[in-house]
């Protein structure tokens, strides 16, 4: 939880006794992980809320734990990713060497985490600190996916997260970079306003990916919806579909159907036009991916302000009404999401049988 007067860049949570904690019940394997600092819990004084995702191995199947050999080592010490089947799946990672300059011979002025091909020196236009961050990382992660035997082009969702909003255009210009072609770009939720775990980085990612001999299960899904940003709406994985990101925006902002009618601000409840106008949104996705919207598996609800959440849940337990229900995380990012007004961002996985 973020205190009064918190900046960009502070560093106000610390996870040891999680990591501490953590590491007696997986004492073999501390799985791939990605950890960020938020403003708020559902649960009041709560300090930190976890969700695991599980893969059940196949008959043969064992869980390989991956390793690039020319990449500094996580300093809490999680897997850089594991291979199991078809699937690779990396931490969220950070443009950090896990040593950045503090004590080094080059160390002068503010001290901070960065790897030296992630810094820049402000001497030249177009030295954007992000553009260098995402870069490196960028990279860091596809020697990471080598090792595993595969590549970043083998992409099926991207867990993205931003310190600062405003980084989101450079961020973008390198994005588009690696994944030149944006109907096959891999399906992507970016979340704004969040501490990251290393001072002076600006970006987290983290990557569900596929091995090449599986890639007949990739497929890139179009039409309900077509993002402005550099991603697929939706991309079918094995037996799964990832959706990326939704809000409940239309061509020039929040849609005036997700919105309160001016002049009557107590005639409607913010959160459930909302989540009402996202969920049509998701609905048309799945349409265009032939999978029923109830097959939600897991969902990851970012709110800019958790008095949205009632209102929210309402249309979601109308859709939801029947015995099958997703598992849910929710949070509150530390100030807005992406749109004026928009205070819902969903990440939704359906299962898909076919």
């Amino acid at each position: 939880m973020k205190r009064e007067g918190y900046r960009i860049g502070d560093l106000t949570v610390s996870n040891k006794r999680y990591v501490e904690s953590k590491n007696r019940y997986f004492t073999k394997l501390s799985p791939p992980s990605t950890g960020i600092g938020v403003r708020q819990l559902l649960v009041e004084g709560a300090l930190m809320e976890v969700d695991f995702t599980a893969l059940l191995p196949q008959e043969g199947q064992t869980l390989e734990v991956v390793s690039a050999p020319d990449v500094a080592k996580p300093g809490p010490g999680f897997a850089e990713g594991v291979k199991l089947g078809s699937w690779v799946f990396l931490s969220g990672d950070l443009p950090t060497d896990w040593q950045g300059n503090w004590g080094g011979a080059e160390y002068e002025g503010e001290v901070h985490s960065l790897a030296p091909g992630a810094r820049t020196n402000g001497l030249f236009w177009g030295d954007l600190p992000i553009r260098k961050q995402a870069g490196y990382l960028l990279d860091k992660l596809s020697r990471i996916a080598a090792a595993a035997g595969t590549s970043l082009d083998m992409t099926v969702k991207a867990h993205v997260y931003l310190a600062d909003p405003t980084d989101f255009v450079g961020f973008e210009e390198v994005w588009s970079e690696w994944f030149p072609d944006k109907t096959e770009a891999p399906s992507r939720t970016i979340v704004p306003n969040v501490e990251l775990g290393a001072k002076g980085c600006r970006v987290e990612i983290a990557l569900d990916l596929l091995l090449p001999e599986a890639k007949h299960l990739r497929q890139a899904i179009s039409g309900g919806w077509t993002p402005k940003s550099h991603e697929s709406a939706a991309m079918r994985a094995d037996d799964l579909v990832y959706i990326s990101g939704l809000m409940a925006t239309a061509e020039n902002g929040l849609a005036a159907e997700a919105d309160l009618t001016p002049g009557l601000p107590y005639f409607g409840i913010p959160g459930k036009k909302q989540m009402e106008y996202i969920i049509a949104k998701a609905r048309r996705i799945c349409e265009a991916a032939d999978v029923p919207l109830e097959m939600a598996v897991k969902a990851n609800l970012y709110f800019s302000d958790l008095r949205l959440y009632a209102g929210a849940m309402e249309a979601w337990s109308e859709l939801f009404s029947g015995s099958h229900k997703p598992a849910v995380s929710v949070l509150e990012v530390n100030r807005e999401l992406w749109v004026p007004g928009c205070g819902i961002l969903l990440d939704l996985v359906l299962y898909d049988p076919q």
